[in-house]
């Protein structure tokens, strides 16, 4: 949601990409790829020692692409969620 309010400096701005790891876990739990791809990607710009406009560009250029997605892949996302939730309440 985050990214989706603001982008990806936005995510990374408001949590110091401290979250990125778990998300991008949960999202490859959950067998998401365009999410995950595009996470992925933006963890190595974060990361990356490059001044703060380049960074800023990249994350704009992923933006677009996250947005590009549309609503559908939330909905996929979330159908995935419940399917998941799901076969781990009935295995315990």
């Amino acid at each position: 949601m985050e990214v989706n309010n603001g982008g990806f400096d936005q995510y990374y701005l408001n949590t110091d990409g401290v979250y990125a790891k778990d998300t991008l876990d949960f999202l490859d739990l959950m067998g998401e790829n365009n999410f995950s791809k595009l996470l992925n990607e933006s963890i190595s710009i974060f990361k990356a020692v490059i001044p703060d406009d380049r960074k800023m560009e990249e994350f704009e250029r992923l933006d677009h692409k996250f947005y590009e997605f549309g609503s559908d892949c939330y909905d996929d996302l979330f159908e995935k969620f419940k399917i998941y939730l799901e076969h781990q309440l009935s295995v315990d």
